[in-house]
């Protein structure tokens, strides 16, 4: 489980609503493909510190999972060029 700044992280999920999970799956399966998450969205929640000017503190940390097909997007940039 990651950590940052002592807090465990939670997977986010977006649906219809806003759910979270602390186990964070390694891919999914779409269409009869199995998919690995080969990239991460970190979305860290700050509070400013009481009587500190400048100074926050972390309180919530989630992680949204994704997958990047690297070479769509390389022939892509190609076909743009």
């Amino acid at each position: 489980m990651p950590i940052l700044d002592g807090m465990p992280a939670a997977l986010l999920i977006q649906t219809d609503a806003i759910d979270y999970k602390q186990r964070i799956p390694l891919g999914f399966r779409e269409n009869g493909s199995v998919y690995i998450y080969n990239h991460a969205n970190l979305h860290v929640k700050l509070a400013l510190a009481p009587n500190k000017e400048h100074t926050y503190h972390v309180v919530g940390f989630a992680i949204k999972p994704d997958s990047i097909d690297h070479m769509k997007l390389k022939n892509k940039a190609k076909e743009d060029a």
